[in-house]
């Protein structure tokens, strides 16, 4: 019998973070919880590598970063029921 392994998961409700990392190409899951969403990343030495970038001011294309943002913010919507 196979073991599945249960990966662990970097949560967030921060859209700014999460939309930068899913600038840099990790997706995000999203998770309503008693409607607050957050976002789910699959926990990796590069997660964590790209969050320091992020709190010490790595520099984004600030019209993709925003596309991104948005985007996301609709998913929140969207998984929170539309209200």
């Amino acid at each position: 019998m196979e073991k599945v392994q249960q990966q662990k998961l970097f949560q967030t409700a921060d859209l700014w973070i999460a939309s930068y990392l899913e600038y840099r190409g990790i997706p995000s899951l999203l998770e309503n919880r008693n409607r607050r969403v957050v976002f789910l990343f699959p926990a990796s030495e590069t997660l964590y590598r790209l969050l320091t970038a992020f709190q010490t001011g790595d520099p984004v294309p600030l019209s993709e970063y925003i596309e991104i943002y948005k985007a996301l913010k609709n998913k929140m919507f969207n998984a929170r029921g539309g209200a």
